[in-house]
Order: C-alpha cells, then sequence, then structure tokens
C-alpha cells in the first residue's frame, strides 16, 4: 500500500515535469494500445503519457472513461488526471467522474476536484464531494 501510494505522486510529479499542458507529440493510439495489453507498469505510464497530449487526447476518452471503473485505484486516478488535461474536450466524461464521488479511495477523491475544473471552470471544487477529507497541514 505505502509503495502505491508513493508511486501515483511520482508520476503525476513526472507528468508535470515534462509538460502535460505543452501537448508534445504522442502516439494516443499507441499509447492506448500499450494501456490495453501491458503490464501494470506499461498501463499506468500509458496513462501519463496520454495526459501529456492535453486536448489533442480526446480520442483516448472512451477508454479513459472506462479505466474510472479499474479495480486498481492508481489506474483510476491517473485516468481522472488525463481527463483533466485533455479539458474542456472531456466534458462528456463528467456522469463518469461524478461517479466516483463514493470511491474508497482518498487519492482519488482527491483528484476528482482537480479534474473537475479543468474540464469545467465553473464547477466547484471539494465542497461538492463531502467524503473528501482534505489531509492535514503539515
Amino acid at each position: 500500500m505505502k509503495t502505491q501510494l508513493l508511486k501515483f505522486p511520482l508520476a503525476l510529479a513526472l507528468a508535470m515535469l515534462f509538460g502535460c499542458s505543452s501537448s508534445p507529440k504522442i502516439d494516443i493510439q499507441a499509447q492506448l494500445t500499450r494501456f490495453k495489453t501491458g503490464d501494470q507498469v506499461a498501463r499506468e505510464e500509458a496513462l501519463v503519457e496520454i495526459a501529456k497530449a492535453g486536448p489533442k487526447a480526446e480520442p483516448a476518452m472512451p477508454t479513459l472513461v472506462e479505466a474510472l471503473k479499474d479495480k486498481d485505484a492508481l489506474i483510476r486516478r491517473l485516468a481522472l488526471h488525463a481527463l483533466g488535461e485533455i479539458g474542456p474536450k472531456a466534458k462528456s466524461a463528467l456522469p463518469a467522474i461524478k461517479a466516483l464521488m463514493n470511491d474508497t479511495d482518498q487519492q482519488v477523491l482527491l483528484q476528482i476536484p482537480a479534474t473537475l475544473q479543468n474540464i469545467d471552470p465553473k464547477t466547484e471544487g471539494a465542497e461538492k464531494f463531502p467524503n473528501v477529507q482534505t489531509p492535514p497541514p503539515q
């Protein structure tokens, strides 16, 4: 459990470091194939790459929405992040994102408000999610 908690912030930090919003040339279809056929690490890396494509990753939306139902919380969090990076073009995913309001993983719950804000800036943040508990200040 502890290593899984460390993997997501590292994957997200790497995604942000290498410029999710700069929309580099990412082969979305290749990453979708990697996600669908790869092992756990390949699936995680594919989602990070898809997120890097930003709005150009719109063709990945059906797979990302399906990934929101994955049994692995890290996959769900990375799919949420990727949908958020797609931005307003991911509005059709809002019902699936809101369906995660009762997710059992705290990190998934914490990702939802940021994802919603990136998709629709008019959407309010964490206060719409009573199950999200903000971590205490350190």
